[in-house]
This record gives C-alpha cells, sequence and structure tokens, in this order.
C-alpha cells in the first residue's frame, strides 16, 4: 500500500480520534473505532485481552483511574504500511494528574495495526509498553507506586532528567516566542502582519509543527462588517484578503467564539462536501491558490482571539493538546506586541489628525478672511501648500466655483513645478469630453467624492481645448510641457454646494481611501467658509445697496425741492458729496446740460476743500457754445449721442497738460485740477441721461459696480429735473394766464371808458394788475 497525505490524513483522524475519546472515558466512540476481533497488550501484566468486549468491559471497569487524568505530551507519530493494513507506532511522554498536579510518569510507545473496512479504518491490534514503569495487577496506572518511586533517588534522577528535557523544550519554545516578539514590537504598519506571519511559521514549524499549512492573522472591522486576513505559507508566500462576515457561515460561527472572550479559542473543520466548499469558496474570495489541497482528507482551523481579532492557523491533521497549548503562547505574546501597535498607531494617528486639523484650520481661516473673490488665489495657495505638508500625492490643487444657470466654471488653481508655485484662475468652460462629462455627473449625482484616471490621448485632448479657449494659454511653456508630455493623469474630486474642490495628479498616483477623506474634509471646510463668504458678500451688498439708495434720496430730495436753475449747484453739490461717501474718490463732479436749440451748453463743477480740518463742498457752472474748439465738450456730445449708459473718457498723461489749458476757467483756485495732480492721466467718468450726463473725474477708470452707481444717479436726477422742467412749464403757464387775465381787466375798463375823467380809473386797475 501507498501511503498518500490524504490517506494519512484519514488514518491520523482514526487513530486520534479513539485515543482522545479513551483518554476522555468516552467509551462509546472509543469502541466505534474497534474492529470486532480487536487485540491488546497493554502496559501491565492484566492487560492482555483477545476480543473487543473483553476490553471494553476492563475500560468500564477502571475508567476511573485514566478517564481525565492522563495526557500524552512530546508526542512523535509515524505510519508504516503492512500490506493491506497500516502500523501506527508512537513514542510519548506520559503525564499523570496527581494531587491537582501534572507529574510526569513514564515514556510509552504504543503500536496499533489499523486495517480499511467498509465502514471505515479500524484498530485491530494494539501493543503497548512502559519501559520504566510497573503497574499492579488490575491498575491502569501505578499511582502509588509512582508516589512511592519519587521517594528514591534512582527515579528522582530519571524524572529529573525529563523534566530537564522538559524545560529544554520551554526554552526552545521561549527562544522562538522572543523571536516573534522582535519581530512583532517592530511593527510600524499594519503591512506589518505579513512579516509577523512569516516568522511565526518558521518558529512553529521549528517546534515540530509539521502538518502546519499556513499562519494566519485576522484584523475585525466591525464598521464594514468585514476582516483583513494576513496570510503565510511557505508554498504561496504573503498575501492579503478581505473577507465579509457573511460570506460563510463557519466565518460568522469562528469570530462568534472569538467574540465570547478576549482569548477565546476556536477550532472549525473541513471534511467531505465541506471541504470542496471551503476549497471553491477560498478562491471565489481572492485567496492565493494552494494546490496542497487538493489532495487532502480535511483541513483543521485553530484560532485564538485577541480582542480585535484572531491568530491562528491551519493544518492537515488535527493539532493536539500540547500543540494548542504552545499556539496559546504565541498568541500571548503577539497579543501584547500588537496591542503596542495599536497603541502607536493611535498615537501616530492622533499626531496626524492634529496636523490635518491644523491644515484645516489655516484654510479655514484664510476662507473667512475673504471679502472679494480674488482672494480665492491666496485660499487655494495656502490649500496646495497644506496638502503637500500631509504628503498627499498632488501636482495641482484646484477650486472651481459653480456659476449659476451655466455648466462653466471659474476656476482657480496652483500648482508646482522646479519648486516654484504656478498660481492661475481662469473660467473653465464647459465642452463635449469625458474628462467634462465624469466631473459633471459626479456632481448632478451629488457623490461626495469621484477619482477619475484617463489615458495620455484623453488628457491632452482635454487640455488643448481648454487652453484654447481660457485663460490657460498664458501658461509658462514649462507647465505645458508637463501638462501634454506625462504619461498619465488622475483628476479627483469632491463637489461641494457652492463649488468643485479637485486634485489633480499628473504622476499616476491613486490617492487612497484615507488621502480621499482628507481631500473631502478639506473640501467641506473650504464650502462652509465659502458659504460664510457668500452671506458676507450678500450683506455687504444689501448694506452697500442701503448706502447707495441713502445717497440716492439724498440726491433725489435736494433734486426736488429745485425751484430755480441756480438751484443746481445745490444738487450738484450734494450729488458730488454722496459720491464721496460712496468711495468714488472723484477729484472734481459734473453736471453737463447741452441746449443744441441755442447750440451753447452749461457745465457745473463742485469739489471739496479743506477748511481747518474740515471739507467745504463748493462749486462753479460756465456757460458756453457747444462748437467751442475743446475736446472734452466735443468728445461728451458724441458719447451723449450713442445712447450708451456710461463712457470712460481716458486722458493720458502726456495730454494732460495740454488738456487742462482748456479749462482755466475752472482750475484758477482748485488745487486738484491742475495737471500735477494728474501726473498719471486721468479719466472723465460719464453716465448720460436725457438732459445730458452726471460725471466724475478721476485718477484711475472705475470698476464696472461704481459706474452703474453713476449710471443709477442720472436716472433719479433724470426723473426729478423732469418734474422740474414740468414744473418750471407749468408755472410758466399760469403767470401767463394771470398776465393775460390782468391785460383783460385792464382791456375791458378801457374798453368801457366814456370820458377822459374815466383815464384815472383805468390807471387804478392797471395799477391793482400790476401789483
Amino acid at each position: 500500500m501507498k501511503l498518500t497525505k490524504k490517506l494519512e490524513s484519514e488514518i491520523l483522524k482514526v487513530y486520534n480520534a479513539c485515543w482522545d475519546a479513551y483518554l476522555a472515558g468516552d467509551i462509546k466512540t472509543h469502541a466505534s473505532y474497534l474492529s470486532p476481533g480487536f487485540k491488546i497488550i497493554g502496559t501491565s501484566e492484566s492487560e492482555q485481552f483477545d476480543s473487543k468486549r473483553s476490553w471494553i468491559a476492563y475500560c468500564k471497569k477502571t475508567i476511573d483511574q485514566y478517564a481525565g487524568v492522563i495526557k500524552f505530551k512530546k508526542r512523535n507519530i509515524q505510519l508504516v504500511p503492512a500490506g493491506e493494513e497500516v502500523m501506527v507506532v508512537e513514542n510519548a511522554h506520559i503525564y499523570v494528574l496527581i494531587e491537582e498536579k501534572w507529574t510526569f510518569y513514564s515514556q510509552v510507545r504504543i503500536s496499533a495495526l489499523l486495517q480499511s473496512t467498509k465502514t471505515g479504518w479500524k484498530y485491530i491490534y494494539q501493543h503497548g509498553s512502559l519501559p520504566d514503569a510497573k503497574a499492579n495487577e488490575g491498575e491502569v496506572i501505578a499511582t502509588e507506586q509512582i508516589k512511592a518511586e519519587n521517594l528514591q533517588l534512582r527515579d528522582a534522577v530519571k524524572r529529573r532528567t525529563i523534566e530537564l528535557e522538559q524545560k529544554n523544550w520551554d526554552l526552545e519554545i521561549e527562544s522562538s516566542l522572543e523571536r516573534v516578539r522582535a519581530i512583532a514590537m517592530g511593527m510600524r504598519k499594519p503591512d506589518d502582519l505579513l512579516t509577523v506571519c512569516e516568522i511565526l511559521f518558521s518558529e512553529l514549524q521549528a517546534l515540530g509543527f509539521v502538518e502546519l499549512r499556513n499562519t494566519m492573522i485576522n484584523i475585525f472591522d466591525d464598521e464594514r462588517g468585514s476582516f483583513l486576513n494576513y496570510d503565510y505559507s511557505a508554498h504561496a508566500g504573503k498575501t492579503i484578503a478581505n473577507l465579509f462576515y457573511n460570506t460563510h457561515p463557519v466565518i460568522e460561527k469562528q469570530i462568534q467564539q472569538a467574540r465570547s472572550a478576549n482569548d477565546a479559542f476556536s477550532e472549525a473543520i473541513f471534511a467531505g462536501k465541506d471541504l470542496e466548499d471551503w476549497k471553491a469558496f477560498r478562491k471565489k474570495g481572492g485567496e492565493a491558490d494552494d494546490p496542497r489541497v487538493n489532495d487532502i482528507n480535511a483541513l483543521y482551523y485553530n484560532f485564538y482571539s485577541i480582542g480585535t481579532g484572531v491568530i491562528g492557523i491551519s493544518s492537515y491533521n488535527s493539532v493536539t493538546e500540547e500543540k494548542r497549548d504552545v499556539l496559546k503562547r504565541f498568541r500571548n505574546v503577539f497579543d501584547l506586541a500588537y496591542r503596542r501597535f495599536m497603541d502607536i498607531q493611535q498615537a501616530e494617528a492622533q499626531a496626524r489628525e492634529a496636523k490635518i486639523e491644523a491644515a484645516l484650520e489655516k484654510v479655514r481661516s484664510r476662507s473667512l478672511a475673504m471679502h472679494k473673490s480674488d482672494e480665492l488665489n491666496e485660499v487655494v495657495t495656502i490649500l496646495f501648500e497644506k496638502i503637500k505638508e500631509l504628503r498627499i500625492p498632488v501636482t495641482a490643487v484646484g477650486i472651481a466655483i459653480y456659476i449659476d444657470g451655466s455648466k462653466d466654471m471659474n476656476t482657480y488653481v496652483c500648482g508646482e513645478n522646479e519648486d516654484r508655485l504656478v498660481i492661475n484662475n481662469y473660467c473653465l468652460p464647459y465642452f463635449h469630453h469625458k474628462i467634462w462629462k465624469d466631473l459633471n455627473n459626479a456632481r448632478e449625482k451629488q457623490l461626495d467624492f469621484f477619482s477619475g484616471t484617463y489615458s495620455k490621448e484623453e488628457k491632452n485632448s482635454f487640455y488643448k481645448y481648454v487652453l484654447e479657449h481660457s485663460a490657460l494659454r498664458h501658461l509658462p511653456d514649462d507647465i505645458k510641457s508637463l501638462i501634454f508630455e506625462s504619461p498619465a493623469y488622475i483628476i479627483s474630486m469632491a463637489p461641494v454646494n457652492h463649488s468643485m474642490f479637485m486634485v489633480n495628479d499628473f504622476e499616476g498616483k491613486i490617492l487612497s481611501e484615507n488621502e480621499g477623506d482628507i481631500i473631502k474634509r478639506f473640501a467641506r471646510v473650504f464650502d462652509q467658509a465659502y458659504t460664510r463668504f457668500l452671506d458676507l458678500q450678500k450683506a455687504e451688498a444689501q448694506a452697500r445697496e442701503a448706502k447707495i439708495e441713502a445717497a440716492l434720496e439724498r440726491t433725489r430730495t435736494q433734486s426736488m425741492i429745485m425751484q430755480h436753475s441756480k438751484e443746481l449747484d445745490d444738487v450738484l453739490r450734494v450729488f458730488h458729496e454722496q459720491v464721496l461717501l460712496l468711495g468714488i474718490h472723484s477729484a472734481f463732479s459734473f453736471l453737463w446740460l447741452p441746449d443744441e436749440n441755442t447750440d451753447r451748453h452749461i457745465f457745473w463743477a463742485a469739489w471739496g476743500e479743506n477748511n481747518n480740518g474740515s471739507t467745504v463742498f463748493k462749486s462753479k457752472a460756465i456757460n458756453y457754445p457747444l462748437d467751442r474748439n475743446e475736446p472734452a465738450t466735443a468728445q461728451c456730445l458724441i458719447d451723449w449721442k450713442s445712447n450708451e449708459a456710461v463712457v470712460s473718457y481716458q486722458v493720458p498723461p502726456a495730454g494732460v497738460e495740454s488738456y487742462f489749458a482748456a479749462w482755466q476757467e475752472l482750475i484758477e483756485g482748485v488745487e486738484q485740477l491742475k495737471p500735477a495732480y494728474f501726473s498719471d492721466g486721468l479719466y472723465y467718468v460719464e453716465a448720460f441721461m436725457k438732459y445730458g450726463c452726471f460725471g466724475v473725474m478721476v485718477a484711475t477708470d472705475l470698476p464696472e459696480e461704481e459706474k452703474k452707481i453713476l449710471g443709477r444717479f442720472a436716472i433719479e436726477f433724470e426723473r426729478t429735473y423732469t418734474r422740474f422742467l414740468d414744473l418750471q412749464k407749468a408755472e410758466a403757464q399760469a403767470k401767463e394766464a394771470q398776465i393775460e387775465a390782468a391785460l383783460e381787466r385792464v382791456r375791458s375798463r378801457t374798453m368801457g371808458m366814456q370820458k377822459s375823467e374815466k383815464l384815472k380809473e383805468v390807471i387804478q386797475v392797471v395799477y391793482e394788475q400790476f401789483v
């Protein structure tokens, strides 16, 4: 007969099960492994039985002498083919429980002959011998003799020798434990658990675990309902697999057993159909293929709990109690080292969390300090610097602000090239492209994170369009080369309420899950600050609008109380005062009213002068022909007829002096209207209306917002000036009616004269009408 691993496993399973049942006092199970013609020669003269029945009867009679008080240690088992049978030869040490202490009793040699039957392998013969111990008639173990021999020097020396051998064995175990402890204490990252598995495998093999298949450490993750299986075997080497709790009933049972206590033990045995199912499950779960399991009859898993996981082995044969004890000692060593590792990891995680929080706070504080959108360049710069400090692999960091009603976005980007920061802001146009489509889909689906990997061709076609249709066309050539020559492109983004937080990498480095979480945290921090920024902008806009409305109301009120054209001086002074209060730095403000019917126009100017620390507002009006040879008047007339709401007219520095030569009537006595005040040039900003324009003279052009304010002043003046003209017309009509009535009275009295003496009455009527 040829012994295979599968056959050996079957025989050893029967052999060990038969002995385990005997030593536990389970006579029924023990008897099931014996053939009807079983014969045995025991260790004493009385232990000779020619039948199974006589042996079982003896076992029942002496059960109290061996059940639970005998165990084997240092077992060495060999299988020897003997024709169609197999001889199992075992050498071991017998220990006896005497007065609650396991005491060495004797060496034992057992020879058992097993035969294959229809119902499995059965014992047909067994012989045992104790070379240095004798039991009395009717005794299984000579307990009293042991006590006596313990008093004798010869046996004491012999047992002392055995004890020294045991101590040497313990020292071997301790040395192995120390080597495992050294590796375990040196762990710095989770993947180092594979190295622990490797050294554990090596040491267990050296300690006689010849049936060992692999060593494992499983770390639980209750949040995800899964565990990482760190595995080492001589065949597959180091492997890691992620398995879920509910993927197999045996796994669920093992986890329940492991959670029952911090040092709980669990064993799982796979045989027959269960083994075939287990093989298929391992393959489906991604574990490394192991051809060694193809020829086995059973597979044994033994685990000890470490609280947050388990450490254990799988073997081709059942593990003895002695080896379980050794495995538990390795568990205790690893448990202490793993606790230290977890403490170090927790401290490092706390330190990293503090660093992340500090980076987030830096971004938060700078974002909260924003008052203008232009400051986003500074925010994105800090963002880039802090992400780099956290050693997250990025080439550039960007914040894309959503534009209402459009898929385009205002983008602020900071990157690094050759140790220098490169900052850009531009409008990123939407166009049909895979990258844009993916980003937009992630935003519309309200994903909290998206990461896309694209080929060089996809990346280059995307950036070619962006560079052609945005301000990125002005990028330095070395940055363009970096973009187009990089072999890979990964863009990760975290969309939030008002923006899209983007991380670009041109080196093909994929962000880890933890790094992605950090990016999401930065995005949320910025979005919170940006929400405040928008609220602040809205509040400031409301306050600004209220201030503008108040200024308009003051100008409107002054305009409404006009009764005569000469009161336009007061209107203009109020206008100039309100313009200054709104932060428009006007050197002087003016009102221009052309009259094409008379070919003349009136020009009012208002300014402020310092008078002992307070400002006194003055004004001056000049009246001159429209065809006057002066460039400002001609340009003003052209702009008025162009139907533009607001126009800026620039006078360059070289033309300022000649320009002011035409304005001597205004310049005299007004310091800020002299050419030196505008050495860098000047701008006329004119807000047109039906009757002319309101305007300011400033050193630099006004932003669009302030130009719109001037336009609103002009509209308000147009409304009130229209009323003023209507009022003037009504008053003129009323005056004309009054004159006509007076004339009629004089006329009627004159027509009624009959005598010259009546002239006195006519004169009286004329006088009354004049009055």
